[in-house]
């Protein structure tokens, strides 16, 4: 094989998973490609040595986990064996369609070597990982797993056992093939802070899909812009959409990541180089439902309608900047209950076209990045419901969250028996 060649030149070589073990174990001794001759033990070592070829670049170091030394199929993760690290970390080969059992392979994601497998869950173990997309099922984490590149949950995936010892630090993406509840696991170095978000309106396209990354860190920490106060939530999470999604989203933090305690805390989302905060609603701490929301005894922070995912924390209220208001609000019927599913239209402003949201279980609504300074028209529509005013003219010249809506009351049906009906003679 390689080892015998006198350089490497010629030797394509990507996507592999190059595990060894032992005392004595070493990637290489071989002079062209480590000049100092001497022993490359790690992965990282071994891609600093061969950097600027192009070569591992995309491999990974993990134990296969064959069968037995004689037989190197790998079994398929069902909930009791653990997730193989070459699962789905392979790269597509014009050609080759088919693995040695003529087993066919992914045309996206096959597994790394000759084995092609397909897991139904399973555990997936603490330790370092590259990219690793799962399979469809419910994964059990078994300790803190760290992801240097992304983690890709597909449709029907999900996770179980997640809490403060088994969470994933790193970026999670998991795909939102219909609405409904989606947890992310999420953490840093220093804890568990997971997100849940409970997507209420999507694009309904397969490419529906969200990314959380937690950031251990007040934003502006390390250098990042705009800097917020220090004494901001010391923790942020980073989250990108792809395709069309509305959720309401709840973020857990840690009691420590809270400093200067007689601050008050609002959201506070970073766009770009824009922050701008939201208002806490009134009801906030004491009602669960409550949008905005920090909850700093409860260590969470809620917010309804989201529709902008960007990076999201918690710190002192911000001055509401030209391009980065807000307007929401929150329909309920006429004995107080929200109202779920109902259109908000949002049209003026100097908008091309007007915006749509969608209420959540908790009926709120929220249009974010709005131009202050202008007058904007919010229409609401339910299927269930009738308004005797639908529509509300609001200048938007600071945050607004309680542009609300309250419904009719519902009419009483109509009790038709004979003894009530002035048609028919009474019996």
């Amino acid at each position: 094989g390689a080892a015998g060649a006198a350089n490497f030149t010629n030797l394509t070589s990507n996507y592999n998973d190059l595990f060894t073990s032992g005392a004595n174990a070493a990637f290489s001794t071989i002079t062209s490609l480590n000049p100092t001759t001497t022993d490359l033990t790690t992965l990282a070592a071994w891609q600093n040595a061969v950097s600027g070829t192009g070569k591992d670049a995309n491999s990974i170091s993990g134990n296969p986990l064959f069968t037995s030394t004689s037989d190197l199929h790998i079994p398929p993760a069902t909930g009791v064996n653990p997730i193989s690290p070459v699962s789905n970390a392979g790269t597509p080969i014009a050609g080759v369609t088919v693995d040695f059992d003529n087993d066919s392979r992914s045309a996206t994601t096959p597994d790394i070597g000759a084995d092609e497998f397909t897991n139904s869950g399973g555990t997936l173990p603490a330790g370092t990982y590259g990219n690793v997309t799962l399979d469809p099922g419910t994964t059990t984490l078994s300790g803190i797993v760290t992801v240097t590149g992304t983690l890709t949950v597909p449709c029907g995936g999900g996770f179980a056992g997640a809490g403060p010892g088994n969470y994933i630090i790193g970026n999670v993406k998991e795909s939102m093939c219909t609405t409904g509840m989606y947890n992310f696991p999420v953490g840093t170095v220093n804890g568990y802070s997971p997100v849940d978000v409970n997507v209420t309106a999507t694009g309904g396209t397969a490419g529906d899909s969200l990314a959380v990354k937690a950031v251990q860190n007040y934003y502006g920490g390390a250098g990042e812009t705009p800097a917020l106060n220090p004494n901001s939530l010391q923790r942020y999470w980073d989250l990108n959409k792809t395709g069309t999604l509305t959720a309401d989203i709840k973020w857990t933090f840690l009691p420590g990541d809270v400093v200067g305690a007689g601050l008050p805390y609002t959201i506070v989302r970073i766009n770009g180089t824009t922050a701008a905060s939201f208002a806490n609603d009134p009801t906030c701490p004491g009602n669960t439902s409550a949008s905005p929301c920090v909850n700093v005894g409860g260590n969470y922070m809620f917010m309804a309608g989201v529709s902008t995912f960007s990076k999201w924390t918690a710190g002192p209220p911000l001055a509401p900047t030209a391009a980065g208001a807000n307007l929401g609000g929150r329909i309920l019927d006429a004995n107080g209950r929200p109202i779920s599913n109902a259109m908000i239209q949002l049209s003026g402003g100097g908008l091309t076209q007007p915006l749509i949201a969608q209420t959540g279980p908790f009926g709120y609504f929220n249009f974010s990045d709005l131009t202050v300074g202008r007058t904007y028209v919010v229409t609401v529509r339910s299927a269930r419901h009738d308004f005797a005013n639908p529509t509300r003219v609001v200048e938007l010249n600071a945050e607004v969250t309680n542009a609300d809506f309250v419904a009719d009351p519902v009419p009483e049906a109509r009790d038709s028996s004979p003894a009530n009906d002035p048609i028919k003679p009474k019996q």
